[in-house]
């Protein structure tokens, strides 16, 4: 409707024209006639495209004074206005979105007064031609042909140029589904280009180039001067090509020998588009090669198409193979490759040497001699022979001990017979001789019948076992036994015997046959030295003397060893042991043994290190084979003709060997190549028995080796301090440079002797310096010719691959360019296409297998001159109707020297030959040219000349007009889907109006991703309506837009193209980081980084890794490679490669469209890895306190991966963090947070080590490594090990407290270095006076004894030892005197003892001195004979106190006492204090024990202090009960009331509290006999409690003031695991004197009848021991526990201990404590001892009382 409006016929479009500022000036009136109107500038014939805007001018010249119309027609009919088209200001008709109903002729008609005219012009519509219709596809019979027809469809108003045929192949899945969505897919199905170019007059095609079995589709488009149609349909149904056989042959053919029978052979598949089918497997044929051509070949079928190799086995051994692979599908065997041409291995020899004789030519040597095997049965190179002499006891099995073995090169003549000598044999044996071939690949066979040889005779050796029996005054019974190497046959002895001192005609000799061993020798002198001689004799003759001398008429016994060794002359290897010698047994002494222990080490094993048997001095032997730089202690055992001695020596002084030499170099060296620059060299370490001395580390010094000249005089060396090292890095080497290294050991002394010299050469690498000599010379203005000589030998660094030129002009408008010479034999090239007379640097270098080397000095040349190009900016700046103004510049190229300028121009309808010619000179560059015709087209030709003529001419059109305009846009770019590849885009357009100025170029722009417009750097042609844009991005979006240019200016943008993809491509980046590492002696590692960009094609994305063989020739360049499918997928193993072999390894992106560029190679040498297993069957023993065997067996042999240089045994002991806390007091033990490793490296020929000077009685945790030339293994398992127990360190300083007059405590700190469990103290105390001497020995448990019964102001020497279960340790030693130390207080006075009916009462007076704790009172029983006169009766420790009662209870009955009383503080006890004899009584007479007992009052009869023990455990009970149920009523109320159930803690009865309290004690009764042993703590350390089973006081009258107490902790008690009798108390008496410790039990009745009259009280359990004396016998031993460790195996647990005794005192403590209170004095009685806490004002007890209460 739209258009039938615009349209619409016979209405009349009329403009006026009305400019004020144009049309309304003044008349002139000097004018008279009017100007009638003209279209100056008429509408021209257009040609729009579909959609763009069309403009038709109409420009009209006028008087102003005159009005004008403007009236324009279409097809003869007024045009309308409408928003699409529009009259602009111009009178330009504008038409905007041009389509088909606007095609016409369009006429513009000026009307005025004066006159009228128009002009008309046509407007055509063009498009895009439509899709071709009838696409059909055949298949042609031929097949692999099809036939493509189409029917040709409407060519959009511009003729059809030509046809493009599209296809794609379809995928068997998708078969004809693919839908129309597929056509703007890239990758997979993506449409590519069959064929362009195809004439518009033919509507079919015929495809060849097709790939079999593939299906294909196919899409016709039509092309026109706008651009490409859409294209048809897809061809349905598809084609599908037939099969045919595999048009390729597999790629990366390799084989390498298996074996001496075997290849394997390995290759990758035909590319893809060669398959040409299903792929169905290889076909693998194999022949021996160099034979006729029509000799047969061998095949094998490989059925699975995924299989990439096959072993060829069953060949024949060491033979030339030639091998083809081919494959093969449902159609048929392709293409056989390449040959590859491999060698089997060589293989045992199959022949035995051939006239094999043999015959001894003295007794230690034969002559051999024989000829070679068969050679065509060798099966490989003739290695040498190996000559075998065998012993066997059995003729029929000659093979059984092989004694010799030799080896013997091949002859160079094989053909002659060979001989050779076998020596260092044993004289008179009998040998089986044979010679047997050998190859690399092992021995050739041995004979079944060896030439039997026996050497000659020859002396014989010493008899052997030269005794004497039955030595009489008179005869002795001589003795012997045949040599041990008799060397012959035996012929007889010679025995000679004669007194020593006698001359040769007092010798008697006696000839014995060769049967005889012993004989008896008479009419001896008695008391006489006779000397002894014999030897043997063979046909040769006599051997050497065998002598001995004995003493007659007395038999020899076994000696006595040395004494008084001493050490002197100490060497490395020797000392001399300087003793006084023993008894010799009656017999000379004939051999000396000496046994050595490692001193340092703490190592208590004795080994034999040497025997003396031809010792000259007789008290003194030089000792040998002692290691240097080691402590040793020596001990001596003399050896006569009776044995050796009973018991070794002495000791000898520990010494140190001095330093020497190592013992030898490093073992194992071996050298790889780490980098062009750097060789890692490696050893095994000397083991610390070989370093001699102290270790300084390693020298590895290494030096050049060049091929022609040898050993370079420069030596390098570097020193590694670390003895424990066993690599290190060269580097600063020259590249691909042979290098020879040895390592040498270092130690104080001196170095080592070097090595085994290993060579090996740096890697290749870029050569260091250009080809010399280079040569450029230009031959025509656009070649030169390269010449250049070779490149320095040392700067070479590898392997000349080739050559590379780099040239590049001086104007550097193409940048640096390069030529490849990919060859080592050229040394010249042409470089071609260059730029005419530019001036260009070219330099070469020479690359290598590792890259580009340094380019050589660059060399300047000249091209020569050629005609020069078309000058360049020609343009027409200014232009009229009849002028025209050209200028130009210099051209582009002046191919020269610029001499002059020629400009021809004609009208462009007009005959060239009518063109007019000027000539200018070289420097001007515009002219104007005059009486040009008006509005008419010329052509102007400019061209330049030089010496070599006038060169191209620029051509350019210009319009003589005056109403010249800037250009109008061109149309929007299009794009045909077939012109988009993966890096450009081909763009078409419509030029727009040139505005009368010819187009003098284009420019475009592109946008990509959506992102910021950026300008093509090339301009484009003005003619070209088509262009092809490069460099693009694949897999990108692109917009393009362009401008025209002309004489005036720039055009506007033309509008967007539509978006475009390009296609995807194959990578462009390279994988980078790779990383090779071999895990196996055939497989390596390879990993590298993902790369980032896969240009848009990740479906079909992986990698390919190429490994090469590199050999001495190059890199190999049959490179097998892998696939690596999958884009994130970054590593991979290549596996059954070549052992001993250097490998090149590259890394190659891919994607489905290609692949990409690879990596930088990579070298690894394959044959050694790390291993990866650890060692075997390890085992640990504990041979001692300070060492452990380990023992193991070597790694798998599939994981060993090289050959394994040593082991690493690392070991490190277990830290006790318990016992690393624990208090040692002064001596407390540091220990580090974090365990010390160490290690010890043991070369690979060892299988088991001692691991020395270890921590005694600590656990340790071992683990091993092997290592080999690549680096280390993993390491085991940890293994814990325990060393062995050993005698402990030192206890602690001896702390002596509570010295009184006769009574010490000692204590002391447990051992730092336990070594073992404690199982004790021994503990030895003794004095010597001038009247007085006593020792005394107890083991006890605890780390403190109180010592009583000492004497007084006596010095006493405490010696005490630690004890394990290994023995005893070392004594720590203190003295300690009895009686008041310095700083005791002064003593009391005015001490006044007074006597009552039922105790004493003593008074005194304290000194002025403040500091007193306590005082300690003693008595003295007169009736007593032979007692200690002074006993202790009690000890008060409330401080200060003046008076004290003692109840007669605690006394003897009927017996005479005296007193003394001491003041104690901090220090000890003062000096003591004794009754004045003027006031008071200084005896005290005890009342008898029934006198005593009526003066007691009832409450002290037993009955009733039974009665009140009954009642208070019955009150006690109730009360407890109870308690009980009114807490658990409480309870339950309160958990109903609070509704918590967490309250059970707070619910007690009152007593708990008490019967945990330990109240302070007041009296402290002793009980010598029994000892309360707690169970240990839970650190480990010794931890005894003496808890002394007590006695009651008895009751004071008022028993309300005052409340008796035990000491003892009823808890205690109950815990303790043992009742000893050991010396908690000691009390010298005469019973004791002879006593060796206090186990006897007479001690203790001793004691108990001395103090009688307390044992009713103190010693209850004593008397109920009695009936049981087999208690303390049948109680097993108790084990004193030491530190708990940590990480250790948990030790068993101490048997449990026997339970105590019964005592009536132990079952009522329980009552005695509960009935105690806080303030009452407490009594303990101890051998009659009474220590007090007594408050002032207390009364004594009341006789008649039990002290039970």
């Amino acid at each position: 409707m739209k258009l039938r409006f615009v349209f619409q016929p016979f209405l009349l479009l009329l403009i006026t024209i009305e400019n004020i500022q144009s049309f309304r000036s003044a008349p002139d009136p000097s004018r008279d006639l009017p100007v009638r109107p003209h279209i100056d500038q008429p509408p021209i014939d257009s040609k729009v495209i579909l959609s763009s805007t069309a403009e038709l001018q109409c420009k009209v010249r006028h008087d102003p004074s005159i009005p004008i119309k403007i009236l324009w027609t279409f097809n003869g009919r007024n045009a309308t206005a409408s928003s699409r088209v529009k009259v602009m200001s111009d009178g330009t008709l504008r038409i905007e979105q041009a389509r088909n109903t606007d095609v016409g002729l369009y006429t513009c008609r000026v009307e005025s007064d004066v006159g009228a005219e128009e002009r008309s012009a046509r407007l055509d519509v063009i498009e895009l031609p439509h899709l071709p219709t009838n696409v059909r596809a055949e298949l042609n019979i031929n097949g692999g042909l099809v036939n493509v027809s189409w029917s040709p469809p409407f060519d959009g108003n511009s003729p059809i140029i030509k046809y493009v045929v599209q296809m794609r192949t379809l995928s068997q899945t998708n078969g004809d589904n693919d839908s129309a969505d597929d056509d703007f897919m890239y990758g997979v199905h993506s449409w590519t280009t069959a064929s362009v170019n195809i004439s518009a007059s033919q509507n079919f095609i015929l495809l060849t180039n097709l790939r079999p079995a593939m299906t294909y589709q196919f899409r016709v488009s039509a092309v026109n001067n706008v651009g490409e149609g859409q294209p048809s349909a897809a061809t349905s149904p598809s084609i599908t090509l037939p099969a045919q056989p595999p048009s390729a042959s597999p790629i990366g053919v390799v084989g390498a020998p298996r074996s001496s029978t075997a290849i394997m052979i390995q290759w990758q598949p035909p590319p893809s588009e060669s398959l040409n089918g299903q792929l169905m497997g290889f076909i693998v044929r194999y022949k021996l090669a160099g034979y006729a051509e029509h000799t047969q070949w061998y095949q094998h079928n490989v059925t699975n198409s995924a299989q990439l190799q096959y072993l060829l086995d069953d060949l024949i051994v060491w033979q030339n193979y030639q091998i083809q692979i081919a494959a093969y599908n449902e159609m048929g065997v392709g293409v056989y490759s390449q040959s590859i041409f491999v060698r089997t291995k060589e293989g045992r020899p199959a022949s035995l040497v051939r006239q094999l004789s043999a015959v001894a030519i003295n007794s230690t040597s034969i002559r051999i001699e024989w000829n070679s095997p068969d050679p065509q049965l060798i099966n490989g190179i003739n290695q040498g022979y190996k000559l075998q002499a065998w012993k066997s006891n059995d003729t029929s099995i000659p093979y059984t001990e092989l004694y010799k073995e030799s080896l013997q090169p091949p002859s160079p003549f094989p053909e002659r017979a060979q001989m050779a000598l076998m020596d260092g044999l044993e004289p008179y044996t009998t040998y089986y001789i044979t010679v047997l071939c050998f190859t690399s690949a092992g021995d050739g066979p041995r004979t079944d019948h060896p030439i039997v040889v026996t050497t000659l005779q020859d002396l014989p050796e010493k008899v052997s076992q030269f005794k004497f029996r039955d030595i009489l005054d008179k005869s002795v019974h001589v003795l012997w036994s045949p040599p041990n190497r008799i060397n012959g046959k035996l012929l007889g002895y010679t025995l000679r015997h004669y007194a020593v001192g006698a001359n040769d005609g007092q010798k008697i000799q006696t000839n014995l046959t060769d049967d005889q061993n012993d004989i008896i020798i008479s009419n001896l002198k008695p008391q006489t030295a006779y000397t002894f001689e014999i030897n043997a004799w063979t046909q040769v003759g006599s051997g050497p003397v065998e002598s001995s001398t004995i003493q007659s008429s007395v038999p020899p016994v076994l000696p006595q060893p040395p004494t008084h060794l001493a050490i002197s002359n100490i060497g490395a290897f020797s000392v001399v042991l300087q003793f006084t010698p023993g008894f010799n047994g009656n017999a000379s002494i004939n051999k000396w043994i000496v046994e050595s222990q490692l001193f340092r080490l703490r190592n208590a094993n004795w080994s034999v290190i040497y025997e003396s048997t031809n010792h000259t001095q007789p008290d003194a032997i030089t000792v040998y084979n002692l290691r240097p730089y080691t402590e040793y202690r020596l001990r001596l055992i003399p050896v006569n003709v009776v044995g050796r001695s009973l018991r070794p020596s002495e000791l000898s002084p520990p010494f140190q060997t001095l330093q020497a030499l190592p013992a030898g170099p490093p073992m194992n060296v071996t050298l790889r190549s780490i980098s062009p620059t750097a060789l890692r060299v490696r050893w095994t370490p000397l083991p610390p028995e070989s370093w001699y001395g102290h270790p300084r580390g390693y020298n590895i010094t290494w030096m050049q080796i060049n091929d022609d000249e040898g050993i370079s005089s420069t030596l390098h060396s570097f020193i590694a301090d670390d003895y424990h090292s066993h690599s290190y890095l060269i580097t600063s080497l020259d590249e691909y440079t042979r290098y020879g290294v040895q390592v040498y050991a270092l130690n104080d002394v001196g170095s080592s002797t070097g090595s085994r010299l290993i060579v090996q050469r740096t890697s290749e690498a870029t050569p260091s310096a250009g080809p010399d000599s280079v040569k450029v010379n230009a031959t025509s203005s656009t070649t030169i010719v390269v010449e250049w000589g070779e490149v320095a030998n040392d700067d070479m660094n590898g392997i000349i691959q080739g050559f590379k030129v780099k040239y590049m002009s001086s104007k550097q408008i193409d940048g640096t360019q390069y030529k490849i010479i990919e060859s080592n034999q050229t040394r010249t090239t042409t470089l071609t296409e260059l730029k005419k007379y530019t001036t260009y640097r070219i330099s070469v270098c020479a690359y290598t297998h590792a890259g580009d080397g340094v380019y050589s000095t660059s060399t300047t040349v000249h091209t020569f001159q050629d005609v020069p190009g078309p000058p360049s900016n020609v343009t027409f700046p200014d232009v009229t109707q009849t002028t025209a103004r050209i200028q130009w510049d210099i051209p582009l190229e002046p191919n020269g020297e610029i001499l002059a300028y020629r400009i021809s121009y004609k009208m462009s309808d007009e005959d060239i030959r009518r063109s007019i010619f000027k000539e200018f000179a070289s420097i001007d560059r515009t002219h104007r040219f005059l009486d040009l015709r008006p509005e008419t087209y010329y052509i102007f030709d400019v061209t330049a000349k030089t010496s070599e003529g006038w060169g191209k001419a620029a051509k350019l059109l210009v319009y003589t007009t005056n109403s010249r305009e800037l250009p109008s846009p061109p149309s929007q770019p299009l794009i045909s889907t077939s012109q988009i590849s993966s890096r450009q885009v081909t763009i078409s357009w419509t030029p727009g109006r040139d505005g009368y100025a010819p187009l003098r170029f284009y420019t475009a722009q592109i946008s990509s991703q959506g992102g910021h417009w950026w300008t093509y750097p090339t301009k484009i042609d003005p003619t070209l309506r088509v262009y092809t844009i490069t460099n693009l991005k694949p897999f990108t979006t692109y917009q393009f837009r362009i401008k025209a240019t002309n004489d005036i200016g720039d055009s506007g943008w033309s509008l967007e193209s539509p978006i475009t993809r390009t296609l995807p491509a194959q990578p462009d980046k390279t994988p980078l980081n790779v990383i090779v590492s071999p895990y196996t002696t055939t497989s390596v590692a390879v990993k590298w980084s993902e790369i980032p960009d896969w240009n848009g094609d990740e479906s079909g994305a992986g990698y390919k890794v190429h490994y090469c063989i590199i050999s001495q020739q190059g890199v190999s360049s049959n490179c097998p490679s892998s696939l690596v499918r999958g884009k994130n997928v970054t590593s991979f193993s290549i596996e059954n490669l070549e052992r001993d072999q250097h490998y090149e390894i590259k890394v190659i992106a891919y994607n489905s469209q290609g692949d990409g560029p690879s990596s930088k190679p990579k070298v690894v040498y394959v044959g050694e890895a790390v291993p990866t297993g650890e060692p075997l069957n390890i085992t640990t023993t504990a041979l001692s306190s300070t060492e452990v065997k380990v023992t193991w067996s070597a790694p798998d042999k599939n994981k060993q991966n090289g050959l394994i240089m040593g082991y690493k045994i690392f070991y490190w002991q277990l830290i006790d963090y318990q016992y690393k806390n624990y208090d040692l007091g002064s001596h407390r033990h540091i220990y580090q947070e974090q365990p010390r490793e160490m290690m010890e490296i043991v070369p690979d020929t060892t299988e088991s080590f001692i691991l020395l000077d270890l921590n005694k009685w600590s656990n340790y945790s071992i683990q091993l490594s092997a290592f080999n030339p690549a680096g280390d293994g993993p390491r085991s398992r940890a293994i814990v090990i325990e060393t062995k127990e050993d005698i402990p360190g030192e206890v602690g300083t001896l702390v002596f407290s509570e010295i009184t007059m006769s009574q010490v405590k000692v204590s002391w700190k447990p051992p730092i270095e336990p070594n073992g469990i404690l199982l004790g103290y021994y503990i030895t105390y003794e004095t010597l006076i001038n009247d007085f001497s006593k020792q005394v020995k107890q083991k006890i448990n605890d780390s403190y004894l109180v010592v009583n019964g000492l004497r007084e102001r006596v010095m006493y020497t405490f010696r005490i030892r630690a004890e394990t279960s290994a023995g005893a340790g070392p004594e720590t030693i203190g003295n300690v005197t009895t009686g008041p130390q310095p700083g005791s207080p002064p003593p009391p006075t005015h001490v006044i003892s007074t006597q009552t009916l039922i105790s004493v009462k003593l008074k005194w007076k304290n000194p002025d001195y403040r500091h007193i704790t306590g005082y300690l009172i003693e008595a003295n029983n007169l009736n007593v004979k032979g007692a200690i006169e002074w006993q202790p009766i009690a000890q008060i420790k409330n401080g200060h106190q003046e008076r004290f009662e003692i109840s007669f209870t605690h006394l003897a009955p009927s017996s005479q006492y005296t007193f003394r009383v001491m003041s104690m503080n901090d220090y000890g006890i003062s000096e003591p204090a004794y009754p004045d004899k003027v006031i008071g009584a200084v005896v005290i007479q005890t009342p008898s024990h029934l006198e005593l007992r009526a003066r007691m009052p009832y409450y002290r009869e037993s009955w009733f202090v039974i009665l009140c023990a009954c009642l208070s455990v019955v009150i006690t009970i109730m009360v407890v009960a109870v308690l009980c149920v009114k807490n658990k009523a409480n309870k339950y109320k309160q958990e109903m009331i609070k509704g918590s159930q967490d309250r059970l803690s707070e619910v007690g009865f009152g007593l708990d509290d008490n019967m945990d309290t330990h109240y302070p004690s007041g009296f402290e009764m002793r009980q010598q006999n029994y000892t309360l042993t707690h169970q240990r703590r839970s650190n480990g350390t010794l931890n005894t409690v003496t808890s002394i089973a007590a006695t009651k006081s008895p009751p004071r009258p008022s028993p309300g003031s005052i409340t008796y107490s035990d000491e003892e902790d009823d808890d205690d008690i109950k815990g303790a695991g043992i009742y000893e009798s050991s010396g908690e108390s000691l009390t010298e008496k005469p019973s004791e004197m002879s006593s060796s410790g206090p186990e006897s039990e007479s001690d203790h009745e001793d004691m108990s009848a001395a103090n009688h009259f307390v044992n009713h009280y103190a010693n209850v359990n004593d008397t109920l021991r009695k009936g049981q004396p087999s208690w303390k016998r049948n109680a097993k031993q108790y084990v004193v526990p030491t530190q708990h460790r940590l990480s250790m195996p948990t030790r068993d647990p101490p048997a449990p201990p026997a339970p105590p005794p019964p005592s009536y005192l132990a079952a009522i403590a329980i009552n005695a404590s509960e009935d105690s209170e806080l303030d009452c004095p407490s009594v303990n009685l101890n051998g009659g001892r009474i220590i007090v806490n007594n408050m002032a004002g207390s009364r004594a007890p009341l006789p008649g009382f039990s002290s039970f209460v």
